[in-house]
């Protein structure tokens, strides 16, 4: 196991109990905010990433691991937009979690995610986020991030990196994606599981990359991004512990 939590194997049940107690604060106010259309929502995006990775373990005979899908299902909620179709989200993520099942070094959250919003650029679709107020979803934030650093669920570096570089542009007045999904994706989308560096600079290199990129680049590019840094991993671990070395 590689990424941004504990790499014993023997604690990954420990790991994912707390990244799933960690979601209800956030998962509880966005269900508050969007009612039951969010509540539908929520059940098609957990049930089908959850479905599907059954079948896939199924034929391919592998490890059950189904609290981690049902965990993918309720990000990948918090990350759509709140006018999301059903069908859509429900496309989206069996697409993800196949690509993820094979090639479990791209992030599937960012998978399902990135083709959600370019159907709606495409369809001309305005993106409908909930109308949270800002200090109850930083002090969810907060507590949110003190937990995971508390019960070593999180490698923090990452998502500290990329968080102080959103703050300091929005000290700067500079042009932010949203602060509901610069939450969302610096506490759980850019420190997923299995698509993130091993080495502490590395993970300190990328916080800080997508931090800038989520300020300077529409939501989809932004998320386009991660995809493509998911390709990066390995080479910039390589780079880093070679500067290391030397």
């Amino acid at each position: 196991m590689n990424g941004p939590y504990i790499k014993d194997l023997n604690n990954s049940k420990k790991i994912f109990r707390n990244i799933l107690i960690s979601l209800i604060p956030l998962l509880i106010y966005k269900l508050f905010l969007t009612g039951i259309n969010g509540l539908i929502l929520l059940l098609v995006s957990s049930i089908t990433t959850l479905t599907t990775n059954i079948l896939i373990e199924y034929i391919k005979n592998t490890n059950k691991n189904y609290i981690y899908s049902i965990i993918m299902g309720i990000i990948i909620f918090l990350v759509m937009p709140s006018n999301t179709p059903f069908m859509l989200i429900f496309l989206t993520n069996i697409i993800s979690m196949i690509i993820f099942k094979f090639v479990n070094f791209i992030n599937p959250i960012a998978i399902s995610s990135f083709i959600t919003y370019i159907f709606f650029i495409v369809t001309k679709n305005e993106f409908i986020l909930p109308e949270y107020n800002i200090y109850i979803l930083i002090g969810i934030s907060i507590i949110i991030l003190i937990y995971l650093i508390i019960n070593n669920a999180i490698k923090f570096r990452i998502s500290l990196a990329f968080l102080l570089i959103n703050l300091l542009g929005f000290i700067m007045n500079l042009e932010l994606n949203g602060l509901y999904l610069i939450i969302v994706f610096g506490l759980f989308v850019i420190p997923e599981l299995f698509s993130t560096p091993n080495l502490a600079m590395s993970q300190i290199l990328c916080g800080l990359i997508l931090g800038i990129l989520s300020i300077l680049l529409p939501i989809e590019y932004f998320i386009l991004s991660i995809i493509i840094i998911n390709f990066l991993n390995k080479y910039i671990d390589l780079n880093i512990a070679i500067y290391l070395a030397n």
